[in-house]
């Protein structure tokens, strides 16, 4: 497989959503890659609509906020799991995977997948003060996003300009990752002995 996987952190309303869209047009246009943009929170937001009367984030964020950490406090990987295998199943459709809701540590740190994919975390950073109500911005769900340790991150992107001076951030930062695109596979290989990354996986 030579897939890389890019997960975007950030506060809600930061614009991940925005950079992902960003990111795969650049990906496209300048270096003929398929990209595949998915989120930890798609499946929720199935679930939700079908049975608790979601229709839009901007209105009914506490509604995925509640549901989603219900589920968590059974199994903490059950989002990410349902979209790592997600990726799994399309690793020969696309190239590249933009997961645009990293929230959690775990969500930081995919293991099993991030010993058998390149995974690149990148923070998006947006002053979003007064956007979400007080419960909102108290939930968990929000608590990576403002703790300030910015070393965990591969790149980081201000959002806090115009449109295009977050474009040319975004541009400046796919194009090196496209340069150092064999480079996250060597070092995914020195950092898992041969044969660790299969049997991570069966242990699934």
């Amino acid at each position: 497989m030579n897939n890389v996987v890019i997960g975007l952190s950030g506060a809600a309303r930061a614009g991940k959503d925005t950079t992902a869209i960003m990111i795969k047009h650049i990906l496209k246009s300048s270096f003929e890659k398929k990209t595949c943009l998915l989120a930890y929170a798609d499946y929720l937001k199935m679930i939700c609509m079908k049975n608790f009367g979601y229709v839009d984030k901007r209105t009914d964020r506490k509604v995925l906020q509640d549901f989603g950490e219900n589920v968590r406090k059974e199994n903490e990987d059950f989002w990410m799991s349902t979209t790592w295998f997600t990726i799994d199943q399309f690793r020969n459709l696309f190239d590249v995977f933009i997961i645009s809701d990293v929230r959690y540590e775990n969500e930081l740190h995919p293991y099993p997948w991030n010993v058998v994919y390149p995974f690149i975390n990148v923070l998006v950073k947006r002053d979003t003060s007064g956007l979400l109500n007080d419960e909102e911005a108290a939930h968990e769900s929000e608590v990576m996003a403002h703790d300030g340790d910015e070393s965990k991150y591969d790149f980081i992107i201000n959002n806090n300009g115009t449109m295009e001076e977050t474009y040319a951030q975004v541009l400046k930062m796919v194009n090196e990752i496209m340069d150092r695109w064999d480079e996250w596979f060597t070092e995914l290989k020195a950092k898992n002995p041969e044969g660790s990354a299969s049997d991570a996986l069966q242990g699934e």
